[in-house]
Protein backbone atom coordinates (compact mmCIF):
# COMPACT_ATOMS: atom_id res chain seq x y z
CA UNK A 1 0.00 0.00 0.00
CA UNK A 2 2.74 2.50 0.92
CA UNK A 3 4.54 1.83 -2.39
CA UNK A 4 1.35 2.70 -4.28
CA UNK A 5 1.15 5.97 -2.35
CA UNK A 6 4.78 6.73 -3.17
CA UNK A 7 4.08 6.39 -6.88
CA UNK A 8 0.91 8.46 -6.45
CA UNK A 9 3.15 11.13 -4.91
CA UNK A 10 5.54 10.98 -7.85
CA UNK A 11 2.74 11.25 -10.40
CA UNK A 12 1.14 14.15 -8.51
CA UNK A 13 4.44 16.03 -8.42
CA UNK A 14 5.01 15.52 -12.15
CA UNK A 15 1.50 16.76 -12.88
CA UNK A 16 2.06 19.73 -10.59
CA UNK A 17 5.30 20.66 -12.37
CA UNK A 18 3.82 20.33 -15.88
CA UNK A 19 0.64 22.22 -15.02
CA UNK A 20 2.51 24.98 -13.19
CA UNK A 21 4.83 25.55 -16.16
CA UNK A 22 1.81 25.56 -18.50
CA UNK A 23 0.02 28.16 -16.37
CA UNK A 24 3.10 30.38 -16.23
CA UNK A 25 3.84 30.03 -19.95
CA UNK A 26 0.33 31.08 -20.97
CA UNK A 27 0.06 33.67 -18.20
CA UNK A 28 -2.87 31.96 -16.50
CA UNK A 29 -3.17 33.25 -12.95
CA UNK A 30 -4.86 30.21 -11.40
CA UNK A 31 -1.66 28.86 -9.88
CA UNK A 32 -3.56 27.25 -7.03
CA UNK A 33 -4.85 24.66 -9.48
CA UNK A 34 -1.25 23.46 -9.76
CA UNK A 35 -0.80 23.87 -5.98
CA UNK A 36 -3.61 21.36 -5.41
CA UNK A 37 -1.45 18.65 -7.02
CA UNK A 38 1.49 19.64 -4.83
CA UNK A 39 -0.73 19.41 -1.76
CA UNK A 40 -2.11 16.05 -2.95
CA UNK A 41 1.46 14.77 -3.26
CA UNK A 42 2.10 15.85 0.34
CA UNK A 43 -1.03 14.01 1.55
CA UNK A 44 -0.16 10.84 -0.38
CA UNK A 45 3.37 10.83 1.01
CA UNK A 46 2.21 11.58 4.55
CA UNK A 47 -0.25 8.69 4.52
CA UNK A 48 2.37 6.39 2.99
CA UNK A 49 4.88 7.27 5.72
CA UNK A 50 2.27 6.72 8.46
CA UNK A 51 1.36 3.30 7.06
CA UNK A 52 5.01 2.29 6.82
CA UNK A 53 5.65 3.61 10.34
CA UNK A 54 2.83 1.48 11.73
CA UNK A 55 3.79 -1.69 9.84
CA UNK A 56 7.53 -1.41 10.54
CA UNK A 57 7.16 -0.24 14.13
CA UNK A 58 9.56 2.67 13.78
CA UNK A 59 9.82 6.09 12.08
CA UNK A 60 11.32 6.20 8.57
CA UNK A 61 15.01 6.13 9.52
CA UNK A 62 16.12 2.73 8.17
CA UNK A 63 17.19 2.08 4.59
CA UNK A 64 17.47 4.25 1.52
CA UNK A 65 13.77 4.02 0.72
CA UNK A 66 12.65 5.26 4.13
CA UNK A 67 15.22 8.04 4.15
CA UNK A 68 14.11 9.27 0.72
CA UNK A 69 10.53 9.29 2.02
CA UNK A 70 11.48 11.37 5.05
CA UNK A 71 13.71 13.76 3.14
CA UNK A 72 11.10 14.26 0.43
CA UNK A 73 8.37 14.89 3.01
CA UNK A 74 10.32 17.72 4.62
CA UNK A 75 11.19 19.29 1.24
CA UNK A 76 7.54 19.26 0.14
CA UNK A 77 6.47 20.66 3.51
CA UNK A 78 8.83 23.64 3.26
CA UNK A 79 7.84 24.15 -0.37
CA UNK A 80 4.18 24.37 0.68
CA UNK A 81 5.01 26.73 3.56
CA UNK A 82 6.88 29.10 1.26
CA UNK A 83 4.47 28.74 -1.69
CA UNK A 84 2.49 31.95 -1.19
CA UNK A 85 5.52 34.23 -1.44
CA UNK A 86 8.15 32.13 -3.23
CA UNK A 87 6.23 29.64 -5.35
CA UNK A 88 8.87 29.65 -8.10
CA UNK A 89 11.16 27.62 -5.81
CA UNK A 90 8.87 24.64 -6.40
CA UNK A 91 10.09 24.53 -10.02
CA UNK A 92 13.38 23.23 -8.60
CA UNK A 93 12.32 21.38 -5.45
CA UNK A 94 9.56 19.30 -7.08
CA UNK A 95 11.87 17.61 -9.65
CA UNK A 96 14.43 16.94 -6.90
CA UNK A 97 11.78 15.16 -4.82
CA UNK A 98 10.63 13.15 -7.85
CA UNK A 99 14.18 11.98 -8.52
CA UNK A 100 14.71 11.16 -4.83
CA UNK A 101 11.55 9.06 -4.61
CA UNK A 102 12.34 7.19 -7.83
CA UNK A 103 15.86 6.58 -6.51
CA UNK A 104 14.52 5.29 -3.19
CA UNK A 105 11.93 3.05 -4.85
CA UNK A 106 14.76 1.01 -6.39
CA UNK A 107 15.87 -0.22 -2.96
CA UNK A 108 14.56 -2.81 -0.52
CA UNK A 109 11.04 -1.97 0.67
CA UNK A 110 10.77 -4.71 3.31
CA UNK A 111 9.56 -3.84 6.80
CA UNK A 112 12.57 -4.50 9.04
CA UNK A 113 12.72 -3.84 12.81
CA UNK A 114 15.44 -1.64 14.24
CA UNK A 115 18.41 -3.15 16.02
CA UNK A 116 19.12 -2.31 19.66
CA UNK A 117 21.56 0.47 18.77
CA UNK A 118 19.05 1.99 16.35
CA UNK A 119 16.18 2.07 18.85
CA UNK A 120 17.10 5.34 20.49
CA UNK A 121 15.59 8.78 20.72
CA UNK A 122 19.02 10.13 19.78
CA UNK A 123 18.81 8.33 16.44
CA UNK A 124 15.39 9.85 15.81
CA UNK A 125 16.60 13.34 16.77
CA UNK A 126 19.70 12.94 14.62
CA UNK A 127 17.54 11.97 11.62
CA UNK A 128 14.98 14.71 12.33
CA UNK A 129 17.56 17.48 12.25
CA UNK A 130 19.25 15.87 9.25
CA UNK A 131 16.04 16.24 7.26
CA UNK A 132 15.45 19.78 8.47
CA UNK A 133 18.95 20.66 7.26
CA UNK A 134 18.48 18.82 3.97
CA UNK A 135 15.14 20.47 3.20
CA UNK A 136 16.50 23.93 4.06
CA UNK A 137 19.53 23.45 1.85
CA UNK A 138 17.26 22.19 -0.95
CA UNK A 139 15.22 25.39 -0.78
CA UNK A 140 18.44 27.41 -0.81
CA UNK A 141 19.49 25.45 -3.90
CA UNK A 142 16.18 26.32 -5.57
CA UNK A 143 16.69 30.03 -4.93
CA UNK A 144 20.31 29.82 -6.11
CA UNK A 145 19.36 28.08 -9.35
CA UNK A 146 16.60 30.57 -10.13
CA UNK A 147 18.89 33.49 -9.29
CA UNK A 148 21.54 32.28 -11.73
CA UNK A 149 18.92 31.73 -14.43
CA UNK A 150 17.30 35.17 -14.04
CA UNK A 151 14.99 35.50 -17.14
CA UNK A 152 14.70 38.71 -19.14
CA UNK A 153 12.94 41.66 -17.52
CA UNK A 154 9.25 42.01 -18.28
CA UNK A 155 8.66 38.34 -19.14
CA UNK A 156 6.09 36.14 -17.40
CA UNK A 157 8.89 34.15 -15.77
CA UNK A 158 10.70 37.21 -14.50
CA UNK A 159 7.57 38.41 -12.69
CA UNK A 160 7.32 35.10 -10.84
CA UNK A 161 10.89 35.04 -9.53
CA UNK A 162 11.74 37.22 -6.49
CA UNK A 163 13.90 40.27 -7.09
CA UNK A 164 17.66 39.77 -6.61
CA UNK A 165 17.51 41.64 -3.29
CA UNK A 166 14.68 39.49 -1.89
CA UNK A 167 16.13 36.25 -3.29
CA UNK A 168 19.52 37.08 -1.79
CA UNK A 169 18.01 37.71 1.63
CA UNK A 170 15.81 34.60 1.61
CA UNK A 171 18.61 32.36 0.37
CA UNK A 172 20.97 33.61 3.07
CA UNK A 173 18.39 33.09 5.83
CA UNK A 174 17.61 29.61 4.52
CA UNK A 175 21.31 28.71 4.52
CA UNK A 176 21.66 29.95 8.12
CA UNK A 177 18.64 27.90 9.21
CA UNK A 178 20.00 24.78 7.47
CA UNK A 179 23.43 25.40 8.97
CA UNK A 180 21.98 25.50 12.49
CA UNK A 181 20.01 22.30 11.86
CA UNK A 182 23.09 20.59 10.43
CA UNK A 183 25.11 21.65 13.46
CA UNK A 184 22.56 20.00 15.75
CA UNK A 185 22.53 16.94 13.49
CA UNK A 186 26.33 16.54 13.68
CA UNK A 187 26.41 17.19 17.43
CA UNK A 188 23.60 14.73 18.26
CA UNK A 189 25.18 12.07 16.03
CA UNK A 190 28.58 12.54 17.66
CA UNK A 191 27.06 12.30 21.12
CA UNK A 192 25.17 9.10 20.34
CA UNK A 193 28.26 7.62 18.70
CA UNK A 194 30.10 8.29 21.96
CA UNK A 195 27.39 6.46 23.90
CA UNK A 196 27.58 3.43 21.60
CA UNK A 197 31.28 3.24 20.69
CA UNK A 198 32.98 5.45 23.26
CA UNK A 199 34.28 7.78 20.56
CA UNK A 200 32.97 11.19 19.50
CA UNK A 201 34.37 10.99 15.98
CA UNK A 202 35.50 8.08 13.79
CA UNK A 203 36.22 9.86 10.49
CA UNK A 204 33.45 7.85 8.91
CA UNK A 205 33.19 8.90 5.21
CA UNK A 206 29.69 10.24 5.79
CA UNK A 207 30.87 12.19 8.84
CA UNK A 208 33.70 13.62 6.77
CA UNK A 209 31.40 14.61 3.89
CA UNK A 210 28.93 16.16 6.31
CA UNK A 211 31.70 18.11 8.00
CA UNK A 212 32.98 19.26 4.60
CA UNK A 213 29.57 20.59 3.57
CA UNK A 214 29.22 22.19 7.03
CA UNK A 215 32.48 24.08 6.48
CA UNK A 216 31.36 25.19 3.01
CA UNK A 217 28.08 26.57 4.36
CA UNK A 218 30.01 28.24 7.19
CA UNK A 219 32.23 29.80 4.52
CA UNK A 220 29.14 31.02 2.65
CA UNK A 221 27.84 32.71 5.80
CA UNK A 222 31.25 34.23 6.54
CA UNK A 223 31.80 35.55 3.00
CA UNK A 224 28.30 36.98 2.89
CA UNK A 225 28.48 38.71 6.27
CA UNK A 226 32.10 39.84 6.20
CA UNK A 227 32.80 40.49 2.52
CA UNK A 228 29.32 41.22 1.15
CA UNK A 229 29.35 38.63 -1.62
CA UNK A 230 26.68 39.28 -4.25
CA UNK A 231 23.87 36.87 -5.05
CA UNK A 232 25.61 35.34 -8.06
CA UNK A 233 28.78 34.50 -6.12
CA UNK A 234 26.77 33.14 -3.20
CA UNK A 235 24.51 31.08 -5.49
CA UNK A 236 27.44 29.32 -7.13
CA UNK A 237 28.86 28.34 -3.74
CA UNK A 238 25.42 27.22 -2.49
CA UNK A 239 25.11 24.87 -5.47
CA UNK A 240 28.63 23.53 -4.89
CA UNK A 241 27.87 22.89 -1.20
CA UNK A 242 24.65 21.06 -2.12
CA UNK A 243 26.64 18.59 -4.22
CA UNK A 244 28.49 17.50 -1.07
CA UNK A 245 25.15 17.24 0.74
CA UNK A 246 23.74 14.96 -1.97
CA UNK A 247 26.81 12.72 -1.89
CA UNK A 248 26.76 12.55 1.91
CA UNK A 249 23.06 11.71 2.05
CA UNK A 250 22.55 9.45 -0.94
CA UNK A 251 25.84 8.08 -2.30
CA UNK A 252 26.71 6.22 0.90
CA UNK A 253 24.94 3.07 -0.33
CA UNK A 254 27.66 2.79 -2.99
CA UNK A 255 30.50 2.92 -0.47
CA UNK A 256 32.26 -0.43 0.16
CA UNK A 257 30.63 -2.39 2.95
CA UNK A 258 32.25 -1.70 6.31
CA UNK A 259 33.59 1.74 5.39
CA UNK A 260 30.72 3.64 7.00
CA UNK A 261 28.46 3.19 9.98
CA UNK A 262 25.75 5.03 8.06
CA UNK A 263 24.90 2.25 5.59
CA UNK A 264 21.34 1.32 6.50
CA UNK A 265 20.69 -1.13 3.69
CA UNK A 266 19.93 -4.37 5.45
CA UNK A 267 22.83 -6.44 4.10
CA UNK A 268 25.39 -3.81 5.10
CA UNK A 269 24.33 -2.79 8.61
CA UNK A 270 27.06 -2.46 11.19
CA UNK A 271 24.79 -1.84 14.17
CA UNK A 272 24.51 -3.68 17.45
CA UNK A 273 21.85 -6.35 17.18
Amino acid sequence: MDSILVWATIISLILFWVIFIFLITFDIKKHYFAWSFLFAAFIFLTVGIIIRWILSGHPPVLGTLENTLAGSWFVILLTLITWKRYRSISLVTAPIVVLLLIFGAAFNSSYVPLTISERSLWVDLHAFFAWLAFSSYTLALGIAALSLWRPRAGTKWQKLIPSPEIADDVMFKTVIYGFIMQTVMITSGAYYQFLVFGRWWRWDPVESLSLTSWFIYALIIHLKRSFGWNIRQTSILVIAAYLFVMIGYWALVYFPQGTTFHIFEFEGREHIL
